[in-house]
C-alpha cells in the first residue's frame, strides 16, 4: 500500500457502488428481521449494574432505573429488541405512571419475558447488545446472526459483509466483553485489522475512537481466512457464517474460556466501505499514517461469496 489517502477517488466510486447494489439486491425494507444499530458505548457498559439487576425476575414488568434516562431507554430498547421474537413486547414501569413498551425483535432470550435469565442466555444477549454498539453516532442497518438465529438467503445476499463477531457477559458481575474483526475487514486491512501494527484499528474506531478506550477486549482475527494473511484466530469454528469456540484471547496463543453464543455481524457493502474509508481519512489526518484504501473486495464480487 503506497503511502497517501485518496479519499475524494474512493468517496465518488462509494456513491455509485451504493446505487447499482441497490437495484441488483433486494432492499432492506423486504428483509425480515433486520436491526439498526446506534447504542452509545457508554449507554452500555456504564449500566451494567441495571442489566445485572434486570437478570433476577422476569423482564416484562420489571422495574429499572434504565426508565429515567434517554442512555437508559435506548439500552433497554437493545435488550429487548434482542430478547424477544418479533410480536412479542415488554412493558417497564417509569416515575410518571405510564408503562414504557418496547418490541421484540431478534429472539435471542424469549424465556425471559417470563423468569429470570439463564447465563446462557445472557452471553447472547450481551452479544446482541454488543452488535447495536456505534461509536460514529450514525445508525447502519445491521445482520445479527449466531447459533440461536439464521439468516435467509434473502438477507445473507443482501447483507454479505462480515464486519465482526462479539462475546462476553455484561450480566455477570466481573463478566468481560470481547470482539474480534470478520473476514471483509481483514481483505481490505490486513491481519492486523487495522492501518498497521503500530496505529488503533479498525474496530477501535468502529467502538469508540482511535483515541479512547472504552471497555472493548479487541481480541484480532476471528479466523484465519483462507486468501489472507491472518496467523491467529479468536474462535474455533467458523459454520456457515457464524462463529462459535470464540475466546478471550487468540488460540494459538494460550487456552482461555470459550464462548458458543457469540454473535456475528454483516453489513451492507456500501456501509462497511464508507466506515473503513472514515477510519482511514481519521488515520491519516490524526496519526499521519496514510494509505490507498482497495474496496474490491468488499464492492465487488471478490471474496465475499458465502455457501447459500
Amino acid at each position: 500500500m503506497s503511502h497517501a489517502l485518496r479519499v475524494a477517488l474512493v468517496a465518488f466510486p462509494l456513491a455509485v457502488c451504493a446505487c447499482s447494489m441497490a437495484e441488483e439486491e433486494p432492499d432492506v425494507d423486504n428483509v425480515d428481521l433486520i436491526s439498526f444499530n446506534g447504542l452509545a458505548p457508554e449507554s452500555l457498559l456504564q449500566n451494567r449494574d441495571s442489566l445485572g439487576a434486570l437478570a433476577g425476575a422476569p423482564l416484562d414488568g420489571a422495574t429499572t432505573e434504565l426508565t429515567s434516562s434517554q442512555d437508559g431507554q435506548a439500552l433497554l430498547t437493545d435488550v429487548v429488541r434482542c430478547a424477544l421474537p418479533t410480536g412479542e413486547s415488554a412493558s417497564f414501569p417509569t416515575e410518571g405512571g405510564s408503562d414504557l413498551v418496547l418490541p421484540g425483535l431478534l429472539g435471542l432470550a424469549p424465556a425471559w419475558s417470563v423468569g429470570p435469565i439463564g447465563v446462557t442466555d445472557q452471553r447472547f444477549v450481551t452479544a446482541c447488545l454488543m452488535a447495536h454498539v456505534n461509536g460514529r453516532e450514525v445508525p447502519f442497518p445491521i445482520s445479527v446472526r449466531s447459533a440461536r438465529r439464521n439468516a435467509d438467503q434473502i438477507e445473507r445476499l443482501t447483507f454479505p459483509a462480515e464486519e465482526m463477531a462479539v462475546y462476553g457477559n455484561l450480566f455477570a458481575p466481573d463478566g468481560e466483553v470481547f470482539a474480534c474483526f470478520g473476514e471483509a475487514v481483514s481483505q481490505t486491512l490486513g491481519s492486523s485489522g487495522g492501518i498497521s501494527d503500530a496505529v488503533p484499528n479498525y474496530l477501535d474506531f468502529r467502538f469508540c475512537s482511535i483515541d479512547a478506550e472504552c471497555g472493548f477486549n479487541l481480541v484480532g482475527a476471528c479466523f484465519r481466512f483462507p486468501s489472507s494473511d491472518v496467523t491467529s484466530s479468536s474462535c474455533e469454528t467458523r459454520s456457515r457464517d457464524i462463529y462459535e469456540g470464540c475466546h478471550e484471547g487468540p488460540i494459538e496463543e494460550a487456552p482461555t474460556p470459550a464462548f458458543d453464543e457469540a454473535v456475528t455481524v454483516y453489513l451492507q457493502p456500501a456501509d462497511l466501505a464508507l466506515l473503513l474509508t472514515e477510519y482511514t481519512a481519521v488515520i491519516c489526518e490524526t496519526l499521519g499514517v496514510c494509505i490507498d484504501l482497495d474496496l474490491d473486495d468488499i464492492l465487488g464480487d471478490g471474496g465475499l461469496g458465502l455457501p447459500l
